[in-house]
């Protein structure tokens, strides 16, 4: 039914150029709705209708952003207890997106939630200011491509928390960088940084969110540099 339902809503490539491609993928659009009349009265005797997600109290998104259509989407990839705790829409930071160019690193990230609006998409905007949608539920961070996710209904990496070893909270290491939090989970490490006009309240909440499944919170860099100051150590 997942699938059918992702095939059905979803638009995948349409507003590519017209092509034996597009035709075979409405065709298939059209051939699962008529599927999903066919047998949903029931689906819905055997399994309960899958609800909506309630849009969570931790949002670290831009100001007015709707949520519901990615919210729509990902309700076909939870289970019927998995409730959602968190969204967010930061940027992922790597060796391959210029993460040492600090000035133009701070200009990128705070483009992410610009081209977030509607009518900003566009191969130059997803290819330099593209932003990772989160979801953190009791159980699992949920990682995609934005666009991804609203066209085709594609997921990127999914971690369990219990995979989350150590969650760094947010720092903000001078007036160019960004708000960042790391974490690492069994198989890599994940850096994630956020807007100037993030809410660092909401990065905050977040970042109780991710270590939920684990009691190894690394300390702040500023308590890293309180503790290793002179004067700290026992010389007797």
């Amino acid at each position: 039914m997942r699938e059918l339902r992702i095939i059905a809503e979803l638009p995948g490539r349409a507003t590519a150029p017209l092509t034996k491609k597009r035709k075979d993928s409405e065709a298939s659009r059209l051939t699962c709705e008529k599927l999903l009349e066919a047998i949903e009265p029931l689906a819905d005797m055997l399994r309960p209708v899958v609800r909506m997600p309630v849009v969570p109290d931790t949002v670290c998104a831009p100001k007015g952003l709707d949520l519901e259509p990615y919210l729509h989407v990902l309700r076909w990839f939870l289970e019927d207890d998995e409730p959602l705790r968190g969204v967010a829409f930061p940027y992922e930071v790597g060796t391959h997106n210029l993460a040492g160019v600090v000035p133009f690193l701070a200009s990128r990230v705070d483009a992410t939630w610009k081209a977030l609006a509607p009518g900003r998409a566009g191969a130059i905007v997803e290819k330099f200011a593209s932003s990772t949608f989160i979801a953190v539920t009791a159980r699992r961070i949920i990682t995609a491509d934005p666009r991804s996710l609203l066209r085709r209904g594609e997921l990127g990496s999914i971690h369990s928390l219990d995979e989350v070893q150590y969650v760094r909270p947010r720092s903000n290491h001078g007036a160019g960088v960004r708000p960042t939090i790391d974490v690492t989970t069994d198989h890599r490490d994940i850096h994630w940084m956020f807007p100037e006009t993030a809410d660092l309240e909401h990065v905050d909440n977040l970042v109780a969110l991710l270590a939920q499944g684990t009691p190894r919170v690394a300390p702040t860099p500023v308590a890293i540099e309180q503790s290793d100051a002179p004067g700290d150590t026992d010389d007797s």
